[in-house]
């Protein structure tokens, strides 16, 4: 899922859902489609749950920092994937090893 497609989902599923359904609930009394709205709303938030923890998870390496007797620090990369799939991403994710 990309970023913007992320945050289109997440404004929907914080913020117009529960309000549409607080209007239809305010104005009208179907019942069926308040608690559509409200499914749909708890659905949605599932969905970009599964995504955030998803991303949190996704790692493309690790930069490991050492540091010698003198305190001179050294610094290394360890990818977990090839460096020409690395070069056709947005962005890199890397875990800080110290």
């Amino acid at each position: 899922m990309t970023n913007t497609t992320y945050d289109i989902l997440n404004r929907n599923a914080r913020f117009v859902l529960p309000t549409l359904t607080m209007l239809v609930a305010y104005f009208f009394t179907e019942e069926e489609l308040i608690v559509v709205l409200a499914l749909l709303a708890l659905v949605l938030g599932i969905i970009l749950e599964i995504s955030s923890r998803l991303y949190a998870k996704r790692n493309d390496g690790e930069l490991i920092i050492t540091e010698d007797q003198e305190g001179k620090r050294s610094y290394s990369l360890q990818l977990e994937k090839e460096p020409e799939e690395l070069a056709e991403m947005d962005k890199i994710l890397f875990k800080v090893q110290k």
